[in-house]
């Protein structure tokens, strides 16, 4: 079976939700490891002399150099990542999510990405690099890519779904009242609408699929939302 990889634009289409844009800006900081010690020290009054209450301006001056530091450690962390919001669907309906992991890999490098309920977060990554993504779950496992650092940077909306009522599609050829002598109607006879009728996907010789799972990478950004859409096809009728 292999992997399919459709571009989609939802501009100037009522029939597709929009989607909310966030943006997340960069910030880049050198920090040592003695940054994390010293914070100690100075977060604890008790290590400070009440002798030494005038210290000496060079030792001012490093604490100064420090805090800030510790700001901009702070900073950078919170911008240094990107958080992306993941879903589940089987057909028209939205799963629980339970164990599932999410990873990237880049240069052969694996970065799980940490979770907060629907909520995945990964570091950014080198805006010169491509990635792979990787869903793991207790029944599948699915990969996707490569993309372009910034579908990953930007944060994204992903959604993960498996098919298996393709007969039951509806498509944008049915959805618009075309027939067979209406143009483009080979396309649009084989794309149909998925996810609340929010996405659309192409499957050539659809009465011939029986199960297939797909992976909607929808970047935050702005413009004329557009996405990536990769399937791979599981099962064919006999």
């Amino acid at each position: 079976m292999t992997n399919q990889l459709q571009n989609r634009s939802t501009g100037g289409n009522s029939t597709y939700k929009k989607l909310a844009v966030q943006w997340l800006n960069e910030a880049l900081c050198f920090v040592s490891s003695s940054v994390v010690a010293d914070s100690f020290r100075l977060r604890n009054r008790q290590l400070l002399v009440a002798a030494n209450r005038y210290m000496p301006f060079k030792e001012a001056y490093i604490l100064t150099i420090i805090f800030f530091c510790m700001i901009r450690l702070t900073h950078g962390q919170e911008k240094g990542t990107s958080k992306h919001h993941f879903s589940i669907y089987k057909n028209d309906q939205e799963l629980l999510i339970k164990d599932c992991e999410l990873s990237i890999n880049i240069d052969g490098v694996k970065l799980v990405a940490s979770r907060i309920d629907n909520v995945f977060t990964f570091p950014k990554v080198d805006t010169s690099k491509s990635f792979t993504i990787t869903i793991k779950t207790e029944k599948m496992t699915f990969t996707s890519g490569p993309y372009k650092a910034w579908y990953l940077n930007n944060g994204s909306q992903m959604i993960f779904g498996r098919l298996t009522k393709i007969k039951s599609l509806l498509s944008v050829a049915e959805y618009n009242d075309m027939t067979e002598k209406d143009e483009n109607w080979d396309i649009f006879s084989k794309r149909f609408f998925i996810v609340d009728r929010a996405y659309t996907i192409d499957i050539n010789d659809f009465k011939k699929v029986r199960k297939l799972q797909f992976l909607i990478l929808n970047p935050d950004q702005q413009g004329d939302g557009s996405y990536v859409l990769t399937q791979k096809i599981m099962r064919l009728r006999r």
